[in-house]
C-alpha cells in the first residue's frame, strides 16, 4: 500500500501510517463500486427476508469478534 501510495508512514512514528489523497480518492472509487452492487444484490428482496439476512449476519459478525478476541 505504501508503495502504491496509497498510504505513507507518519513522520513521528513510522511504524504507523496514515491515509494519502490518493488513499481517499481509491477507498471512495471501491466504495462507490460496492455500493452499488450490493444495491444490485439486496433490491426486490421482501423486507422479512432481508430482517432475517441482518439477524443472520450480526450473529455471525459477533461471533467472529468473539472467536479472534479469544485467540
Amino acid at each position: 500500500m505504501i508503495a502504491a501510495t496509497l498510504v505513507a508512514p507518519l513522520a513521528e512514528d513510522a511504524s504507523r501510517v496514515a491515509v494519502t489523497p490518493t488513499g481517499r480518492q481509491a477507498h471512495r472509487l471501491v466504495a462507490a463500486a460496492s455500493g452499488e452492487i450490493g444495491h444490485r444484490l439486496w433490491a426486490g428482496l421482501p423486507a422479512d427476508d432481508l430482517a432475517a439476512a441482518a439477524r443472520v449476519l450480526d450473529t455471525v459478525r459477533r461471533r467472529a469478534e468473539e472467536s479472534l478476541a479469544a485467540a
